[in-house]
């Protein structure tokens, strides 16, 4: 059962927030047809083994995109051999990292050397995991330096 809409659909792997709303919000149970179309269209043969659906969460607003779109209060951490390796906003605006509980205990309870959490903020500033995944798909949010994060990582 999925309870009542909005809903937000994926891959396994990707979502297609390029596409928003048509390819990853679904406002009712009668428009998830044509939006898992679109999914399906725009990842193509990058598509990720199935689809997921789970609620639309109602994220902490922190600025307008210059691009278009919302930049809502998202983390993305990196895990390397048992070590958190970076916890950086998702986009190129940050809320305040510090009040996030301490999620390294992930590693004692995640098997693998190599994997991504990401965290989001309602707009009620409640702190969530929102889905745990394989490093190796993961971008690296804008504002991680690839010297830093490949540092980070020969430093373990």
């Amino acid at each position: 059962m999925l309870g009542p809409p909005p809903y937000f659909i994926k891959d396994y792997s990707k979502s297609a927030k390029e596409i928003w709303p048509e390819g990853c919000v679904v406002a009712t149970e009668e428009a998830m047809t044509p939006a898992i179309r679109a999914l399906l269209e725009y990842r193509a043969d990058r598509f990720e083994g199935g689809i997921v659906i789970r609620p639309l969460l109602r994220l902490r607003y922190l600025a307008e995109n210059p691009f278009g779109g919302k930049i809502l209060e998202e983390y993305r951490l990196f895990f390397f051999k048992g070590v958190l390796i970076s916890n950086t906003a998702y986009d190129r605006v940050s809320g305040n990292d510090t009040l996030l509980p301490d999620y390294r205990f992930l590693s004692g309870r995640i098997d693998s050397p190599f994997f991504t959490a990401d965290v989001v903020v309602t707009h009620q500033g409640r702190p969530l995991l929102l889905e745990v995944g394989d490093g190796g798909s993961s971008a690296l949010p804008p504002c991680l330096s690839p010297l830093d994060f490949y540092t980070a990582i020969l430093a373990i």
